[in-house]
């Protein structure tokens, strides 16, 4: 995690669509997912799209509690290396230390 509540770093995925090929894009999502589930495996994550991640606070074999709360995580670059950005509270992952 890092404390960067500025944001100066983090870049979107959304906001390098002009800068990145779809490839590339793609490439970097699967990345960044793969490396989240790969360290979360209690967490389902879905996704609609490349460039926000949903977490839900079970597994896919687990049982799906009545009532639960999501975190969504924005996708993208912190100082050339994938990141996420937590939408609620702009802290930010950093997923791995592979730079791209």
């Amino acid at each position: 995690m890092v404390g960067d509540k500025n944001n100066k770093g983090f870049i979107s995925l959304w906001d390098l669509r002009d800068k990145m090929t779809d490839e590339e894009i793609m490439s970097t999502y699967s990345l960044i997912r793969g490396e989240f589930e790969d360290k979360h495996p209690q967490n389902m994550v879905d996704a609609s799209d490349a460039f926000v991640l949903t977490v839900f606070p079970f597994g896919r074999e687990d049982e799906q509690p009545d009532e639960y709360e999501t975190v969504e995580l924005e996708t993208g670059l912190y100082d050339g290396l994938p990141a996420m950005r937590c939408v609620a509270d702009n802290s930010i992952m950093v997923v791995t230390d592979n730079s791209l």
